[in-house]
């Protein structure tokens, strides 16, 4: 497994961690094909799409900017960011003029 991957599944760990002590039931895509890595549903009914990225930085450091796909805008998928410390900031989606 190279770097970059590693790295990416490590964080979808963390991601799926950080959800479940917010309360949510997880249910992970194993195929790793589609819009969203993970469903997340919470005991008030709350249903999350969610695509998990891993934070990025350009040689410079400043952070490369992440945003949904066409596709993931559609069906209102979420982002969650985790950074290099294993920090986790979920980006609800917001209804966009595209």
């Amino acid at each position: 497994m190279n770097r970059k991957h590693q790295k990416g599944f490590i964080n979808h760990l963390k991601a799926i961690q950080w959800l479940t002590k917010k309360g949510y039931f997880i249910f992970d895509n194993i195929s790793g094909l589609g819009c969203c890595d993970v469903i997340a549903l919470n005991t008030d009914g709350e249903t999350l799409l969610i695509d998990i990225k891993t934070v990025t930085r350009r040689k410079d450091k400043t952070i490369i900017n992440r945003v949904p796909t066409k596709q993931q805008n559609k069906m209102k998928v979420n982002l969650l960011m985790v950074d290099e410390n294993g920090n986790c900031k979920l980006v609800k989606y917001k209804k966009t003029s595209q």
